[in-house]
């Protein structure tokens, strides 16, 4: 599995003559830098939305169920509000 990181020097550096330059974690031209900073922003806007995209369908899954079966503590919408309310709760950071 590639790194965001990974992805983004293959793409940038795609028919370029030498390789990327860093300093530490920053890359030495500003240019580089600053595509840097906007692949990894578009990189965490894409994974927010994809949580949030998982936890409507987590919830509406609890709604389109049946109330509370027998012998099941929780009916199902409880459990598509919970499910969605976790999965909002994870921390999405870049990768």
């Amino acid at each position: 599995m590639t790194t965001t990181r990974e992805e983004f020097e293959a793409w940038f550096s795609d028919g370029l003559p030498a390789p990327l330059r860093r300093n530490g974690e920053e890359y030495v031209f500003v240019a580089v830098q600053s595509a840097w900073d906007a692949w990894q922003a578009a990189h965490l806007a894409g994974q927010r939305a994809m949580q949030e995209r998982a936890a409507v369908a987590a919830w509406s899954s609890g709604m389109d169920q049946h109330p509370k079966a027998v012998g099941i503590p929780l009916d199902s919408r409880e459990v598509g509000s919970a499910c969605a309310k976790a999965i909002r709760a994870l921390e999405v950071k870049p990768s």
